[in-house]
């Protein structure tokens, strides 16, 4: 054994990992257990095993030798480790199965975590309520406004709208995900971008009746000329979630999930479920028209069917949108980092909720802060260099929440800070100490085996209690508890704790609080205990007939329920969040932010290239993305300098940063634009028919032609974003500012933008066609 670097393997190499770890049988037949590594390590392992056959080889996990099997034969990318004569025991295949699994990272884990995210359940809650009531508030706005402009079709949409929920809900629970502010933000979104489909299915069905076929007719035909665009809109936006999916962090892979069985449950719904709603209907009623409000009504008709030459009015939109382009490059590249939220630099962010609903102005909240921050010396936590937010119930710059960001790495000391600066207003559950709290393992922890059906045999206390229903688990006797605490108390702040991502994936286990001593003091009629005890048991432990794992086992029942109970009595739950990011971690960030970007971008131009056949395409689609990019950056860096104004307070704004959620957003822009201007690129070459080019003409009739789907698209869109920004909360209010904005702009720049640059290539095809030579075509 050695840790000398030609003798070793450690996580300095390279980019090596063990991928799994799983129980087998050696060649007598014994139990063992057999690893895989990755390409890297079984080339390490090789070179490392080859050189040291016959010798012990230390397996080390966070600096603990935890198995020093001796090297048998060359180790490429698997081996298998065996336990000797009779192999290994059931509870030591288990424990080094799931150590090295435990271990399988990279590295090891730091005293010193480079990223920490704790979220108190009120924060949580009220993000939760936000959002689902924005949700359900988003469902109703544009189901009424679908069922106002297209009538009996309306009601269709909206029953595929419900159909669409019910889908994503069903994944959702099968798949076992979890639902994340970012997740009912791609619901929000869904609930906007699902009636794209359908209202391409009825402008197109409208066009055919006013052509003069009769409704089934018409109804067929509209479902086969939209189902090309319907395909090539969706797959692009689906094509945004997977990058984001396999490139991002996990919230944002929340959002790109539930996105992306929204888009899928979309084309299900739309293209089957609709059809054989709408021939059903036709076949038993009979009906002979589809009425619409635009046939209802001739003037909504006429403003919707424009006669607008595009094309000629392209020097006015370039100009707009260069000034548009280069103020907000300017804007961006004047806030430079400072644009940046900590998640793509480095430091601390703390929220917090005042208690029995006080309220505080932004002012007398900097105010508290820099006299903190000069009595610690923490100079990044002044009101002039941190970044403080309203959140919560706020009205203009006075709330009872507020969200506290600082460059100052070391969350512990902020959040020591806050809470000295704010000591008389929070709302706090105060940690408890006990005997045994210091306790890491738990064979040193105040923890038993429930051996006996009397609680007072089982920890040697005169004392008449049936645990019989817990027999086989374990007691944890909480003796001295300061200050006293009621059984209630306990109860609750245990199961808060089973809820947090630490715990979350643990077995269920029925527990119960048993209090044994009374303290000399009580609140109300409730009684306070200075000792108490929690038992609990789960389905497939039992220490009577195994007790050996009471103490061997580190995943076992009695080791994470130690570590539950402790967390859950000595958190201190006074701030609602606490989140640290360390410069590494923003660099990966900012790493992982612009490879989902730019992938998303390369992936989207291929597609549209590759299903138009015309490189032109591809470039209209890209220029049209970055410009809709920017300009939503601009907006962005724009809000720093009027949140704090009246006028900034009557829009809802904020001082709104690139964070995490903005990444989502700018690539949902993305893949809304292009869907934008591939509908208005389907019509042109639907218009175009066999002709080589697009003449301006073309493109002015299709961009006319396609107006009405445009504005309904956008109308609906915008519906739910503005429901998200109003009633969303604080969690997703960034990320719906840049939706409005880069809906907008999308909109604009698939019409203004995207089209006119597919006339670059004709100019130069007709030059070569006027001297006598062949133009090249498609």
């Amino acid at each position: 054994m050695s840790n000398t670097p030609d003798a070793s393997l450690t996580p300095a190499q390279q980019d090596w990992e063990l991928s799994r770890a799983f129980p087998d049988r050696d060649q007598s037949g014994f139990p063992a257990v057999s690893f895989r590594l990755n390409n890297v390590g079984g080339s390490l392992m090789g070179d490392l095993t080859g050189n040291h056959i016959n010798e012990p080889m230390a397996i080390c996990l966070d600096g603990k030798l935890i198995s020093a099997p001796r090297i048998n034969d060359r180790i490429n990318g698997s081996g298998i480790i065996t336990g000797g004569s009779g192999g290994f025991s059931t509870n030591e295949l288990n424990y080094l199965i799931r150590t090295l699994n435990a271990g399988a990272l990279q590295s090891r884990v730091s005293d010193s975590p480079i990223s920490i995210k704790t979220v108190g359940s009120s924060i949580g809650h009220d993000h939760l309520v936000s959002g689902l009531k924005a949700s359900i508030v988003s469902m109703i706005v544009v189901a009424a406004f679908m069922i106002v402009y297209y009538f009996f079709g309306g009601i269709i949409t909206v029953l595929a709208l419900i159909a669409n929920m019910v889908v994503i809900l069903g994944v959702m629970a099968m798949i076992r995900a979890t639902f994340t502010l970012p997740g009912i933000a791609g619901i929000i979104l869904t609930i906007g971008m699902a009636v794209d489909a359908n209202v391409l299915i009825f402008e197109r069905i409208r066009e055919e009746i006013e052509a003069g076929e009769k409704l089934l007719i018409a109804v067929r035909r509209g479902y086969e000329k939209a189902l090309s665009t319907i395909l090539d809109a969706n797959i692009t936006t689906l094509i945004t979630c997977v990058v984001l999916y396999h490139t991002a962090t996990a919230d944002i892979k929340g959002f790109a999930l539930v996105l992306g069985i929204g888009i899928v449950a979309t084309l299900f719904t739309a293209l089957f479920c609709t059809r054989v709603a709408f021939e059903l209907w036709i076949r038993m009623f009979h009906p002979k028209s589809l009425p619409m409000l635009p046939t209802a009504v001739p003037a909504v008709r006429r403003m919707l069917s424009p006669r607008v030459d595009w094309i000629g009015k392209k020097g006015i939109f370039v100009s707009i949108s260069t000034v548009f382009i280069v103020a907000g490059l300017a804007i961006t590249s004047n806030r430079g980092k400072e644009m940046l939220d900590i998640e793509f630099r480095s430091g601390t962010e703390v929220s917090f909720e005042l208690a029995n609903e006080q309220t505080l102005t932004l002012e007398q909240v900097r105010e508290r802060l820099t006299t903190v921050s000069k009595e610690l010396g923490i100079d990044q936590l002044s009101g002039e260099q941190a970044r403080v937010v309203t959140i919560g119930d706020a009205e203009g710059h006075t709330s009872n929440g507020f969200s506290v960001q600082t460059l100052h790495q070391d969350s512990n000391a902020v959040s020591k800070a806050i809470k000295q600066a704010f000591n008389d207003l929070l709302d706090e559950e105060r940690p408890l100490s006990f005997k045994g709290v210091e306790a890491d393992r738990i064979g040193e922890a105040p923890a038993l085996i429930i051996n006996q059906a009397n609680l007072g045999d089982v920890i040697n206390r005169p004392i008449d209690e049936d645990v019989s229903a817990f027999l086989g688990g374990v007691a944890i006797v909480l003796e001295d508890i300061k200050p006293a605490v009621s059984e209630a108390d306990l109860n609750l702040r245990i199961k808060r704790m089973r809820m947090q991502p630490a715990f979350e994936d643990l077995p269920y286990r029925e527990f119960e609080i048993i209090g044994l001593d009374l303290a000399s003091s009580s609140a109300g009629n409730e009684p306070l205990y200075s000792s108490a005890v929690v038992v609990s048991h789960d389905q497939t432990t039992n220490y009577i007939d195994e007790p050996t794992t009471f103490t061997s086992d580190a995943t076992g029942l009695a080791t994470t329920e130690w570590k539950l109970v402790r967390e859950a009595l000595t958190r201190d739950t006074s701030l609602g969040s606490v989140s640290s990011f360390s410069s590494q971690i923003s660099s990966t960030m900012k790493y992982k932010a612009i490879q989902a970007m730019a992938l998303s971008l390369l992936a989207v131009v291929i597609y549209v290239w590759l299903r138009f056949g015309k490189i032109t395409y591809g470039l209209a689609a890209i220029v049209a993305l970055v410009h809709d990019v920017t300009i939503t950056l601009g907006f962005l860096a724009i809000s720093y300098y009027i949140y704090d104004t009246l006028f900034g307070a009557a829009l809802l704004l904020s001082d709104f940063k690139v964070n995490l959620a903005i990444v989502a957003a700018l690539l949902t822009i993305v893949g809304y634009s292009l869907n934008d201007t591939i509908v208005v690129f389907d019509r042109i070459r639907e218009n175009r028919g066999r002709l080589a080019e697009a003449t301006p003409q073309i493109i002015n009739d299709s961009i006319n032609q396609t107006i009405s789907r445009t504005v309904m698209t956008s109308v609906t869109t915008l519906l739910a974003v503005v429901v998200l920004y109003i009633w969303g909360g604080d969690g997703v209010h960034g990320f719906a500012y840049a939706m409005l904005i880069g809906v907008f702009v999308g909109t604009y720049s698939s019409i203004a933008i995207a089209s006119p640059i597919l006339l670059l290539g004709r100019k130069v095809a007709v030059k070569v066609a006027s001297k006598g030579e062949v133009a090249t075509t498609e």
